[in-house]
């Protein structure tokens, strides 16, 4: 099964984190610094994308109207699958003038005419939250047959992520504790209290986006969709005293 990973950013803590690992001593207090990074997978259980339409008239009236019944259509059909309202919202709108940028020398003898218009462009983008995975590729066939005119990017995601990212965070907690035993056990010291835990910022590229291309979707069945698994990542930092053998 593919797996994504998900960029996380975390900052919360309970005090400034230190890089590690390593062994230091700070006001007369030796201790052992430590860094790890915990993750958990889940399998999305919500997609999000967006739809645009675009449609072209000779004036902004008519392609307004144009553009607004595309988009009614749009929104019925969404709610028609049982996509609630709170899931439906308006994420671009635009007009913009189509010029005529042929150069068209004058018979007069006087300055070439620059571009014109020659009409008007609206487009009109909703973002959609698909709560029912299975439905997914329904509602993209659906929105290709409505005549929505830009490729579709879905991005595969959790309504719900705080569980996973505290697996992810528990675990970072106990690769953090390993590692600090580990050097301790090295250094022939033992450990004692905790001084100080904390959450760092974590970050990875940007996940792609699964794509559908639009134009290229087969009318006649609904287009495929596999769910993968998205990985949560939680870095902490650990400061954690230790106690030296004495002679």
């Amino acid at each position: 099964m593919p797996r994504m990973a998900l960029p996380l950013v975390l900052a919360a803590g309970f005090a400034v984190a230190t890089s590690g690992p390593a062994v230091s001593q700070e006001s007369e207090k030796p201790h052992i610094a430590v860094t790890a990074e915990g993750s958990a997978t889940v399998v999305p259980d919500m997609a999000v994308t967006q739809f645009t339409v675009l449609r072209e008239a000779p004036d902004t009236v008519e392609a307004m109207e144009d553009a607004n019944q595309a988009m009614a259509d749009v929104i019925e059909a969404m709610k028609g699958f049982g996509i609630a309202e709170r899931d439906l919202q308006t994420a671009g709108f635009n007009v913009r003038p189509i010029y005529d940028h042929r150069r068209r020398e004058p018979v007069d003898g006087s300055e070439p005419e620059g571009p014109r218009i020659t009409g008007y462009a609206v487009s009109n983008t909703l973002t959609v939250r698909i709560r029912d995975l299975a439905k997914t590729g329904e509602v993209l066939t659906k929105a290709v047959e409505l005549g929505v005119s830009a490729d579709g990017n879905i991005q595969l995601t959790t309504a719900e992520p705080q569980a996973i990212i505290d697996e992810a965070r528990r675990d970072a907690v106990e690769q953090a504790m390993a590692k600090a035993k580990t050097l301790a056990e090295a250094a022939g010291v033992s450990l004692g209290p905790i001084m100080s835990l904390s959450e760092g910022s974590y970050s990875r590229p940007p996940v792609p986006m699964a794509r559908m291309e639009m134009a290229m979707a087969d009318q006649g069945s609904a287009v495929p969709i596999e769910a993968g698994e998205n990985e949560y990542t939680v870095n902490v930092t650990l400061k954690i005293a230790i106690d030296q053998p004495t002679d």
